[in-house]
């Protein structure tokens, strides 16, 4: 790094020394065009991210130094320098400048980190050329904090069973919410990152041995989860779900889903995920809103409970809701829920052992949205 500008420029009649003045670190692809980083956004190197490294020059010297160039070196096996060397044009006495990318005049050094990097500092070595045949050598160090993302949950699922949702919706049912012989469901759930790393580049895989469904649509991409953060597939969109077909000649029972989760930043892992073929023909007047276009939270089921118990609730039109699980004392403990929803019924799994336990007592499940506010008693055994 430079030093003392005004006593290197008195020193040296000529260009240069040029050193290194800053470094940013640009971690998402939505800076401009030709912008090949991804990450998470918050400025941080992290193992698994591309990050477009924007290292700033600064030339001490008295006179103009034409044609810059920098290339960058690392002795790490962490880290894969994919962009070596970057222009920087000609650098008057005294100025700052970052790389000039030939898209959009910014540019940047296009480092990418290993999936499995440890958190360290990492040492680089800059070598800095300048048209005329000066040399000068500088070093920096780039902090990388590294881990593996996880552990996870389903925080949120719908059951999609009609055909009004957007444009090419397969699912195909009576539109109650219910699993039932012979409907096409669109099962679009959201993912809850538990641990403290970000889980980058994930994918799922829908799966399923059970004989009574015919598995659809199995494969959905999920965006970057920072941790402690939910996410819906691209965005909530509907058309991003697991799709799949119950049997005409289905028998009535519990349905095992397991879906399968793997990505840059993450172990490969399964979750399961517990549903109930209804009976043929079966119309619940508990699970169907009772008044067609109101607000309805259902009863906890079960109630009481011991482990886990499911919470579904219908929007009659889509808004920002939140779902908060609350204690005896009125103390919020969980959000279960939260964000823009479409109108439709949702459930929501809580899980006693997950987080921070939940000891045996009364609890309450406080649903708000669109200015109401609906609540249901939960006991755990």
């Amino acid at each position: 790094m430079c030093w003392g500008l005004a006593a290197l420029q008195a020193a040296f009649g000529q260009a240069g020394p040029i050193c290194i003045a800053a470094a940013v670190i640009d971690d998402d692809d939505k800076q401009f065009a030709q912008d090949m980083s991804l990450g998470n956004g918050n400025g941080q190197a992290e193992a698994g991210e591309v990050i477009r490294w924007k290292i700033f020059l600064v030339n001490a010297g008295a006179e103009v130094a034409p044609e810059v160039s920098a290339t960058l070196y690392t002795a790490s096996q962490e880290v894969a320098i994919l962009h070596t060397t970057e222009p920087y044009g000609s650098l008057l006495p005294g100025q700052l400048k970052e790389p000039i990318n030939p898209y959009s005049q910014r540019g940047g050094f296009l480092l990418s980190i290993g999936p499995l990097a440890p958190s360290d500092s990492i040492r680089f070595l800059l070598e800095i050329r300048t048209g005329d045949g000066q040399v000068f050598h500088d070093s920096l160090l780039l902090a990388v904090r590294g881990g593996r993302a996880g552990p996870f949950e389903v925080h949120t699922f719908r059951i999609d069973d009609d055909r009004d949702n957007f444009a090419f919706d397969q699912s195909a049912g009576n539109g109650d919410g219910l699993l039932q012989p012979g409907e096409t469901i669109g099962l679009p759930l959201c993912l809850a990152n538990l641990g403290d790393f970000p889980a980058i580049g994930l994918k799922t895989r829908l799966e399923s041995a059970d004989s009574r469904v015919e598995l659809l649509n199995t494969d959905i991409a999920f965006p970057i989860i920072d941790s402690g953060r939910l996410a819906w597939p691209r965005g909530l969109s509907l058309r991003y779900q697991f799709q799949f077909r119950i049997a005409d000649s289905a028998e009535a029972g519990e349905l095992l889903l397991l879906i399968h989760l793997e990505g840059i930043t993450l172990d490969d892992t399964t979750l399961s995920l517990k549903l109930y073929i209804q009976p043929a023909g079966m119309v619940s007047l508990e699970a169907a809103p009772p008044f067609a276009g109101e607000l309805h939270l259902f009863p906890p089921t079960p109630n009481p409970f011991s482990s886990t118990t499911r919470i579904s609730y219908f929007l009659p039109v889509g808004g920002d809701v939140q779902l908060w699980l609350l204690n005896h004392a009125g103390q919020q403990l969980r959000l279960l829920a939260g964000g823009y929803h479409p109108a439709g019924l949702y459930q929501v799994v809580v899980d006693s052992r997950a987080g921070p336990p939940l000891p045996r007592g009364l609890y309450l499940c406080l649903l708000q949205t669109q200015g109401q506010t609906l609540s249901r008693r939960l006991l755990r055994l």
